[in-house]
């Protein structure tokens, strides 16, 4: 208590008469007016000025309430509380709470406050018109105040005396919850005292604009949200909460300028809404105005070797001829140095990974990496913290189907529930899926076949991302060299299509390598494959989301004298444009790329830079756009270490030339895997 105010305790007269029968736990209620504190004798100096009954502003009402919560009076139904402040005395009970902030002349009770105020919903349940300082009130058992709204989505802040021997305290809610206080939340209704005066104006709609990034904004790596607010009532509190597809970055901030950060690898890539939710709020209501911008996240939409962490730094993972698993990672955001290559953890007891670990972000940030290993499960491990250590180290995700082992890199993707789904391929040659059950942690849902045969063995390494719709697809060559399809009918869950053949194979050509998928500038899926032929071939869709295809077609013609082995790496660069690497068969990585985004004609086979000396590329590329928008490629080189490549223009040439990211680990050299 305040050394400055004087207070006092009033005792029951009467105390059997209060409490009665059945009051004696849970949350309680006043039910009975108690003598010698059931009437004011005055306001104090809060107010209001005309005394007890008089008219009262919201401002005020909240003051008088806070008053109680700052010195935390103790629940009673046979005691009272006055001070200097306050007034008094008043009943320190709910009922007597909410007569107390209100100003009134007597404590009265839950089933009579309803006399001195209009209801203005007879059921609270989804009620956003609720003003501070109106009571919420069941009248048969508890009343608390409305305080004010904590955000735009129905939560809010209420101050209450609870029950015996607790403190005045504030709480929060949602309108939206069944409950409130242990009571149905219907229960309630809202009441608006009587003899209100207006202090000052409810606010106008408040002004925001989204500040950064701006529209059509091409984001990876960290990023912030920032905005422009204001308020053209004068007075009122700001309070803006920004949103990504629906879903809150951090903490409502307060202020003219707020500013949030966020990271896009939390999503997938393609086009996303940035919307700023501005609340402006004084003691006679609140406003609330958005204003949202579309970004486009590029980079990577499935699992892979190489990616950004939550902080923005570049994560590389390879598979080291120990079996084990190898990391390399920026220490600066989008540049040198880097940390060194060293062992990801120490391997699982007895056995080793049979290919190079796939990684990707967890909705909460968090880097989780897959890897199959020579007893044929797969093996997770995960940051514990979003862009941080300690790793979780190494253990088997979950049980093996009955009579399947795992071969070929782990495929894996976030979902449009925002849980992490992975996908193997068996020894059966089908395609089984594991999927978190809750976004960001276990349980997982266990290995189970995707639904639908394709009627032939799919090979070892299907792609896996989600289209436009935010459906999950997946694409897998099959054994006899056609390229297979099974996609999400519904997003972030079934019933799936069924493996299906995507379209015919061209004349005498038949597909060797594992597939690069994505979504183009255009929100069209886009496929690249190796043929047997060495060229690389390109299959899109013509309508976003959806059929007709396009058809199997060479996407340009061959270097003369190269043909190309292994699978293409693709990504969207920093201008939205598709871009493809591939090696040759010179050792070399050859680039081709969109000239408008999302469609064509392309540059045309080259190569990116010439080839260290002595040294040829023997692995397939790993790419990815860095956290200041340049394109960076890594390969394993003939010497068995990871050799770099990028941009120095994001978007563009010049590049920085091949060289080695780290020396070697002692004793280790690094196999070559695809991304």
């Amino acid at each position: 208590m305040a050394a400055n105010r004087t207070a006092r305790r009033i005792p029951a007269l009467l105390l059997a008469a209060v409490l009665g029968a059945g009051l004696t736990g849970g949350i309680a209620h006043a039910d009975t007016v108690t003598s010698g504190f059931d009437t004011s004798s005055g306001t104090g100096s809060i107010g209001p000025s005309g005394g007890p009954g008089s008219g009262i502003t919201r401002d005020q009402i909240i003051a008088r309430a806070q008053d109680w919560v700052g010195q935390g009076i103790s629940y009673s139904q046979n005691q009272g509380w006055q001070d200097a402040a306050t007034g008094g005395p008043y009943r320190t009970d709910c009922s007597g709470f909410v007569s107390m902030a209100w100003g009134l002349p007597s404590s009265m009770v839950t089933s009579t406050l309803p006399q001195v105020a209009t209801v203005t919903a007879s059921n609270i349940s989804g009620d956003t018109n609720i003003n501070p300082g109106d009571a919420l009130d069941y009248t048969a058992d508890h009343v608390v105040l409305f305080d004010h709204w904590t955000d735009s989505s129905g939560d809010f802040a209420y101050d209450a005396e609870h029950t015996e021997g607790q403190p005045t305290n504030q709480s929060t809610d949602s309108i939206y919850s069944s409950t409130l206080e242990g009571f149905a939340i219907s229960n309630f209704e809202a009441l608006q005292y009587n003899n209100l005066t207006a202090s000052i104006p409810a606010p106008a709609t408040p002004s925001v604009s989204v500040t950064g990034p701006g529209n059509g904004a091409a984001v990876t790596g960290s990023t912030t949200l920032s905005a422009s607010a204001s308020d053209s009532t004068g007075g009122a509190a700001l309070s803006t909460q920004f949103s990504v597809d629906g879903v809150n970055v951090g903490a409502a901030q307060g202020g003219s300028n707020p500013s949030v950060g966020w990271n896009p690898g939390s999503v997938s890539p393609g086009r996303h809404t940035v919307t700023a939710t501005t609340t402006a709020s004084n003691g006679s209501g609140s406003a609330v105005a958005s204003s949202s911008v579309s970004v486009e996240v590029f980079g990577r939409g499935s699992a892979g070797q190489t990616f950004l962490d939550q902080n923005g730094k570049t994560l590389q993972f390879q598979l080291g001829s120990n079996g084990n698993a190898f990391q390399d990672y920026q220490t600066v955001p989008g540049g040198s140095p880097w940390s060194g290559w060293g062992a990801q953890s120490p391997l699982p007891s007895g056995v080793t990974f049979t290919a190079a670990p796939q990684g990707l972000l967890d909705v909460s940030g968090k880097a989780a990496l897959y890897a199959p290993a020579s007893d044929g499960n797969v093996y997770e491990n995960y940051q514990t913290a979003p862009g941080a250590g300690p790793w979780s180290g190494w253990h088997a995700l979950s049980g093996l189907p009955s009579g399947v082992r795992f071969s070929g890199a782990v495929a894996g993707t976030l979902d449009a529930g925002g849980r992490l789904a992975l996908y193997a391929t068996g020894s059966n040659g089908n395609v089984y899926e594991n999927y978190q059950t809750v976004p960001g942690g276990a349980p997982w849902s266990g290995w189970h076949e995707t639904t639908g045969s394709a009627g032939v063995a799919l090979a070892a390494g299907p792609v896996a991302f989600r289209d436009v719709n935010n459906k999950t697809v997946l694409y897998a060559v099959g054994s006899n060299g056609n390229v297979y399809e099974n996609y999400q009918t519904v997003p972030g869950g079934g019933p799936w299509s069924g493996w299906h053949a995507l379209t015919g194979l061209p004349s005498g050509v038949t597909f060797t390598s594992r597939i690069a998928g994505g979504t183009d500038a255009n929100g069209k899926t886009i496929l690249y494959v190796t043929g047997s032929n060495g060229n690389v071939y390109e299959n899109y869709q013509t309508v976003p989301g959806g059929a007709p295809w396009s058809g199997w077609h060479v996407l340009d013609a061959l270097p003369g004298g190269i043909t190309f082995g292994g699978g293409p790496d693709l990504f969207l660069d920093a201008g939205k444009k598709a871009v493809l690497y591939v090696r040759g068969s010179d050792g070399n990585v050859y680039e081709n790329y969109q000239t408008v985004q999302g469609g064509g004609p392309w540059s045309g086979w080259h190569t990116v830079n010439a080839l260290p000396s002595g040294v040829s590329f023997t692995g397939e590329v790993a790419g990815t756009v860095d956290a200041h928008g340049h394109s960076a490629l890594y390969v394993i080189g003939s010497n068995g270490n990871v050799y770099e490549d990028y941009q120095t223009v994001p978007g563009g040439a010049p590049w920085s030339g091949w060289h080695t990211v780290n020396a070697l680990p002692s004793g280790i050299t690094f196999t070559a895997q695809h991304s």
